[in-house]
């Protein structure tokens, strides 16, 4: 990409050289900062779009929501604004906001910034910008970096880099373009990863449910699941192959878990929450989530094993195999869908009678087991090599479109 013939000191340390037709101006001769409030007694007698920060950063929109259930007041918003997160300005929250005909408001903690003498697209994509955001940054009000909030003052009385109209149309133009065909290769390589999670998951409960060997004897299991398996293996509850030892959990509260020295991992549900200083089991156990949505969502392994010395509180159940191998039955447990035996619905269960007491079905041999986790094994490090790099590939587009809007918004690089 070419760079423009000539530059000039903009007089302003963050923006630097700008074009020779470029101006500065300060942000209050660019756009105004809007605070029309809507009380939460008003908002009670409508339904609205909310923009919340949860909303922009899902959806990039707002939710259609009653308004009984807001309880705070809101911004009013009319279409056509930027909202800018003043909270942890380095997550980069930020949207245009749509024109509909029915009432609109935002969270207090964006700004609503409008436009007066400045493109919208173009003053969106230079709050994209890096160079923009460090700056932004540079003058937060914190105590933590995790709870940063951006100064909306400071935001206004700023100087930034102001192209001709056409120009800024222009560059808008070319970014809303380029950035939509970024935006869509990275949607089709997080797509490409989808499907390669979901090629391991097959791959993996084809394994350890029918095994490796597609020409042996196949029988009905008996396991409305499950449906036929090799005709040699073997059909037991879970309670004639897993010990389980839950009477061995101790919780420990927050309190407990801070006194002392962290070195020892202290497992919940889902893995790893915390450390604390003193440990139950010594060995490798299989955990299993008790409770939680994650029983029925899945977003993060339910089975898995835990080894060494560790800690375990009650909401994950502690299960150890009577023989054979613990990866085979690791595998095994975490291919399953324990939807039905899961009760509750406002906090899902997993009892430990309904766990111990499940059919399950899988080779008597521990060699067939060893050989179906080495296959797993090998199969799931294929595919997780490619994952590895796809992400690669999607961070180094993220990367791109962050430099190509800073270098064009600020004219470093001429697009037109």
């Amino acid at each position: 990409m070419k760079r423009y013939d000539k530059y000039k000191d903009s007089g302003v340390d963050w923006i630097g050289d700008i074009p020779e037709g470029w101006e500065v101006k300060k942000g209050q001769s660019l756009f105004n900062i809007i605070k029309k409030t809507m009380n939460k007694v008003e908002l009670n007698k409508f339904f609205v779009y909310h923009y919340s920060i949860p909303s922009v950063q899902d959806t990039n929109d707002a939710y259609y929501e009653d308004g009984k259930n807001i309880d705070s007041d809101k911004f009013i918003v009319k279409g056509g604004e930027l909202l800018y997160s003043k909270l942890n300005p380095r997550k980069e929250t930020l949207v245009i906001t749509k024109k509909r005909n029915a009432f609109q408001v935002c969270s207090t903690e964006f700004l609503v910034i409008e436009p007066i003498k400045i493109n919208l697209n173009f003053i969106f994509h230079l709050f994209k910008s890096h160079f923009l955001k460090e700056e932004i940054c540079s003058t937060v009000q914190s105590a933590t970096k995790s709870h940063q909030r951006a100064n909306p003052g400071e935001i206004h009385r700023m100087y930034y880099p102001f192209p001709p109209f056409s120009e800024q149309e222009a560059i808008a133009d070319y970014l809303d373009k380029k950035i939509s065909q970024i935006d869509q290769l990275i949607e089709k390589k997080k797509r490409l990863i989808e499907l390669l999670q979901e090629e391991r998951t097959a791959i993996i409960n084809q394994a350890v449910t029918k095994g490796l060997n597609s020409n042996v004897k196949f029988n009905d299991s008996g396991i409305d699941w499950l449906g036929e398996i090799p005709e040699h293996w073997e059909v037991k509850k879970l309670k004639w192959v897993l010990n389980n030892l839950n009477s061995l959990r101790i919780p420990l509260n927050a309190d407990e878990r801070g006194r002392g020295e962290k070195i020892f991992d202290y497992y919940g549900a889902s893995g790893v929450i915390d450390k604390v200083q003193d440990y139950l089991f010594n060995g490798e156990y299989i955990l299993v989530g008790e409770d939680g949505a994650n029983l029925l969502t899945r977003n993060t392994p339910l089975a898995f094993i835990a080894k060494g010395k560790f800690w375990v509180n009650n909401h994950a159940h502690i299960l150890q195999q009577k023989y054979g191998s613990i990866e085979f039955f690791t595998y095994l447990l975490e291919s399953m869908d324990f939807a039905v035996w899961v009760s509750g619905s406002a906090q899902p269960k997993l009892t430990l009678e309904n766990l111990m007491n499940i059919l399950i079905s899988f080779p008597g041999a521990i060699e067939e087991q060893q050989a179906i986790v080495l296959y797993v094994k090998a199969e799931s490090q294929r595919i997780d090599y490619t994952i590895s790099k796809i992400n690669r590939e999607i961070e180094l587009l993220q990367e791109y479109r962050t430099a190509l809007i800073s270098e064009v918004v600020m004219g470093k690089v001429k697009v037109i």
